[in-house]
């Protein structure tokens, strides 16, 4: 069974020596409890398909091996390439003829890949230490050394992957935090959102209130905004509760996902506005003002956001930022906008001028209102 990782996670260390252990693993695959830390990589979970659901080890190991493998020959045959030798052999006999073709180029980056490619790659042409010595025209020290950068540059390469593997899985860790983990396109809030990045990017992490009526797309509205601040790299950490029932059950939730050496004051590795907690309607806590401004002063450095219909007297300070119903030409476009997304449901059918209008009337701008009626009249038709 599929077991869950805690988040957040441990980030491996990728060095030398645990890379030619991993290397080590290719050729005593048979062997009982050779399982290395580089397992545990990012670029494993990116494999996997899987971030938040491992696999058990031994899947593990062999996405840990196709990585090496599709990395050093892909490195050698970029390199082969760009000096335009030929591809490699499936043959012994070609192969140690490229070997000695990349002797011959005196580049040591190449003649570096070739030997872990036909050492750790390629381990059923059997060519050993001494033979890749024989057709390199060098002696075992120098091989040595060849090895050495080899890893050294295998290393530098599995860090460069692992990193921007870590940053797109992340990413997608944080959007699946979102009631709403997909693309989200407003209408008429270009200047409120303009307003709340301003505040995101602040040195001081701010505390924002987002009120209006219900419908009006409070929700849509935050979401977009981080939305925004993740795919920017703003955002290190996300948490969004939904009708939180108690103050102290909103501290355990932050306390859980977050390390207790954040609150610690002056701490210099804590970013402004990187951690973002999200109270999604406070109709539990509006009640209780005094436990919500203990709370309140107690989240720092965490940037927080209100959502409610509302703002709320908090003793913190605050910046509003209300929604209100939208304009007619704004509306106009969002109908548009929906008319194409389910234009094949449709069949071709569009509300005219008029029919927008009346339906704005109706529902008095609010987003909600508008896309049940929307849904209602199309229906009809």
């Amino acid at each position: 069974m599929r077991q869950p990782v805690p988040l957040p996670r441990k980030h491996t260390m990728i060095q030398q020596q645990a890379v030619r252990a991993a290397l080590d693993t290719l050729l005593y695959s048979t062997a009982v409890g050779r399982h290395t830390p580089l397992e545990h990589l990012w670029l494993v979970d990116a494999y996997l398909l899987d971030p938040e659901n491992p696999l058990d080890r031994d899947e593990r190991q062999l996405a840990l091996h196709t990585i090496l493998i599709d990395l050093i020959t892909a490195e050698l045959a970029c390199h082969r390439t760009a000096l335009h030798l030929d591809a490699t052999s499936a043959d012994l006999f070609p192969a140690l003829d490229h070997i000695s073709a990349d002797a011959r180029t005196e580049n040591i980056e190449l003649i570096a890949w070739s030997w872990l490619y036909y050492r750790y790659v390629r381990v059923d042409l059997h060519v050993t230490p001494s033979l890749f010595c024989q057709y390199t025209h060098c002696d075992e020290r120098t091989r040595r050394r060849y090895h050495a950068h080899g890893i050294r540059r295998l290393t530098e390469r599995l860090v460069k992957q692992e990193r921007e593997a870590r940053r797109i899985l992340w990413k997608h860790r944080l959007y699946a935090e979102l009631p709403m983990p997909f693309p989200i396109r407003l209408f008429g809030r270009d200047e409120l959102l303009a307003q709340a990045r301003t505040l995101f990017e602040s040195y001081v992490p701010p505390l924002i209130q987002v009120n209006g009526e219900a419908g009006i797309g409070k929700t849509a509205f935050v979401v977009a905004l981080i939305r925004e601040r993740i795919e920017a790299g703003g955002v290190s950490e996300l948490i969004w509760l939904e009708r939180p029932t108690t103050c102290i059950a909103v501290m355990d939730a932050v306390k859980s996902r977050l390390s207790p050496d954040i609150f610690t004051t002056g701490n210099p590795f804590v970013k402004g506005g990187s951690m973002v907690l999200v109270l999604d309607d406070l109709s539990l806590l509006a009640d209780n003002l005094p436990a919500l401004n203990q709370l309140l002063s107690g989240l720092a450095p965490i940037t927080v956001c209100l959502i409610h219909y509302t703002p709320l007297p908090v003793s913190a300070m605050s910046v509003q930022i209300r929604l209100d119903a939208l304009m007619l030409i704004e509306t106009h476009a969002l109908i548009r906008g929906w008319e194409g997304q389910w234009a094949r449901s449709l069949n071709g059918l569009a509300l005219s001028d008029v029919e927008i209008m009346a339906l704005w009337e109706s529902a008095r701008g609010n987003p909600a209102v508008l896309l049940r009626e929307f849904h209602a009249l199309i229906g009809d038709n």
